[in-house]
């Protein structure tokens, strides 16, 4: 009788807790669940559509949940004079509804947001009437924002993902992690000094990070934080920095900001509406944007994702157009 080793020509492998970093194909044991498991793979087809505009016109808002549960949160604008917002909303997939006011106003934080809709969580932040930013820790429950324990700095333009109980926190100032009471210390960033709006997905302990920068400076890098040691990841196609982003370690789309303009790259940016997509082993093209979308907030997963606000590019306006990225296929884990 024929076994899997005499057909494929290998034994199949036992692991404790799925692996990330097998080939498509590959199948294995999991000792913990006493199942088979294997990746398969589809045709990755992706699309952005137009939705519900947000409330106001800012950048820099925070933002979290998923993308038919998402939160809303601060910003900043120039109209009539530069001042950050506490305002807060949710949204449901197609409206969005005026909830409570954070406890302080806060933007610049275009890529910070941790958990869902019902248990979220924001910190740091830049306060305009302070010309500075803050170390405060709001979690909110879906209706209500309660202050918690204080950062160790006052970061903004940083990134923040992960649960309200389990976060990260990352930017030029150094990384952070949350416990659902404190921040302590994390591990050192391979580019501390050149960290400014990097778009994160994933969790505190497996954590990816993209893009960032530094005013007219465009990260093609990428890197991976397992909650205590920061390593390097794959090269991405587009060179870009205050960008959004969404997804897992293994499942990231990053979307949005500026890329390096390639006629005359010591310029600047140009609009950056092709988003790339990672899947645990390279990176690729995706779907275009319908607008461009620079320091605005985001949700979701890279099959449901949200791009909530942010400007055109410019600085010089603010967009109130929010749009949504519906995928199918890629890599998918397979229980038998």
């Amino acid at each position: 009788m024929s076994n899997y080793k005499s057909i494929k020509g290998t034994t199949i492998k036992e692991f404790s807790i799925d692996p990330i970093t097998l080939p498509v194909g590959q199948m294995w044991f999991n000792s913990s669940t006493s199942k088979f498991k294997i990746y398969s793979n589809a045709p990755y087809l992706a699309a952005w559509s137009m939705a519900a505009n947000t409330p106001i016109y800012t950048e820099g808002n925070g933002g979290f949940g998923t993308q038919t549960a998402a939160v809303f949160a601060g910003g900043y604008n120039t109209d009539p004079l530069a001042y950050s917002r506490v305002e807060s909303w949710n949204y449901d997939g197609n409206v969005y509804t005026a909830s409570s006011n954070m406890g302080t106003d806060r933007g610049y934080m275009s890529g910070v947001g941790a958990g869902t809709q019902t248990a979220g969580l924001i910190a740091g932040g830049y306060i305009a009437a302070q010309l500075g930013g803050t170390n405060l820790t709001e979690e909110y429950d879906g209706s209500t924002w309660t202050f918690s324990g204080n950062m160790i700095a006052a970061p903004y333009e940083h990134s923040m993902r992960g649960t309200q109980t389990a976060a990260v926190a990352s930017g030029s100032y150094g990384t952070e992690l949350y416990d659902g009471t404190s921040w302590t210390s994390g591990g050192i960033h391979i580019h501390p000094g050149n960290n400014f709006n990097p778009a994160a997905g994933g969790t505190q302990t497996a954590l990816i990070q993209a893009g960032g920068g530094m005013f007219s400076t465009y990260l093609s890098d990428s890197y991976f934080f397992d909650g205590t040691t920061w390593t390097s990841g794959p090269t991405r196609m587009i060179p870009r920095n205050t960008s959004g982003g969404f997804g897992t370690q293994t499942a990231f789309n990053i979307n949005g900001g500026f890329q390096q303009d390639p006629f005359i790259p010591e310029w600047g940016g140009i609009f950056a509406q092709i988003t790339e997509l990672y899947d645990g082993t390279v990176w690729s093209t995706s779907a275009s944007q319908g607008v461009s979308h620079n320091m605005c907030a985001t949700a979701g997963n890279s099959s449901a994702g949200i791009s909530m606000g942010g400007n055109p590019g410019d600085y010089s306006s603010y967009l109130s157009y929010t749009e949504e990225l519906n995928a199918t296929g890629g890599p998918t884990l397979t229980e038998l």
